[in-house]
């Protein structure tokens, strides 16, 4: 009780509410400080009620980057604040202006986030590229954290305005022997049915097909490779795994061989 009673007295001097408090030390460290405008931490926040009074008397969203150089339209983007980044783009906010960490179009592919990606590409350049050659295409095709559904998504939506899915990245990889790496089953028919090239070669040398029987037969070897550790359980050997960790192990390895064989059809066709 009398800890209690400390605290609340502690929460009137600083604040009467425990939001002051943190909004004055550790909110203020994670938002104000770090983007040093109150407009950029309402866009963080999905605060749209400010975002919409800060347009009223300064209409150029892009004007205000803070210290470290973000936009308010990436830092919504990051966060899936659809409505502030509609609002952001009615007033003219650049989907493709670069900021530390990517783009706004970019950030949406990274976060998987289809509803941002489709709002922010209706004002995007599809065909936007880095500094060093990498478009948007090589990254819904090459990021790892996205969904399968929402990579076909973005691969889908890019290709549809006319992009080439053979386009080669930077390095002289292709976009199609990354989606069959990353074994991007919906995304490799899109990219097929919109005419990748399973038979052009990387500066490697390395076709679609060649890289899709890679992976079958790594495929293969891992659970072979799974399976023999099962038998030396059974037989009695020592494992750092138990009984029902190598079965889940042989169940995910033959699910993946599985999709390997399929993709390797779907690029011989």
């Amino acid at each position: 009780m009398l800890i209690g009673a400390i605290a609340l007295s502690l929460l009137f001097v600083l604040g009467c509410s425990p939001r002051p408090l943190f909004w004055n030390t550790l909110y203020k460290g994670d938002h104000e400080d770090y983007y040093s405008s109150r407009f950029l931490v309402a866009a963080a926040d999905g605060d749209l009620d400010y975002i919409r009074k800060h347009l009223r008397e300064h209409p150029n969203p892009d004007d205000d980057r803070g210290d470290w150089g973000s936009t308010a339209l990436a830092l919504a983007s990051s966060r899936s604040h659809h409505s502030i980044i509609e609002i952001l783009l009615e007033h003219g906010a650049n989907p493709d202006e670069a900021v530390p960490h990517g783009t706004p179009v970019s950030i949406s592919i990274f976060s998987g986030d289809k509803i941002a990606f489709d709002l922010l590409l209706k004002h995007s350049k599809p065909n936007y590229q880095r500094s060093d050659g990498l478009s948007y295409l090589h990254m819904a095709c090459s990021y790892l954290n996205p969904k399968d559904d929402a990579v076909n998504h973005f691969v889908s939506a890019l290709l549809r305005t006319g992009l080439d899915p053979n386009h080669p990245y930077p390095d002289g990889n292709l976009p199609l022997i990354h989606l069959i790496g990353n074994q991007r089953e919906l995304a490799i028919i899109t990219v097929l049915q919109h005419r990748a090239d399973p038979n052009r070669s990387n500066a490697k040398g390395i076709s679609p097909k060649s890289e899709a029987s890679r992976m079958v037969e790594v495929a293969e070897k891992t659970l072979a490779r799974s399976e023999q550790r099962l038998r030396e359980f059974d037989s009695g050997e020592k494992s750092i795994w138990s009984r029902a960790d190598l079965v889940n192990y042989i169940s995910w390895d033959q699910e993946k061989l599985a999709r390997s064989k399929r993709i390797l059809a779907l690029v011989c066709q």
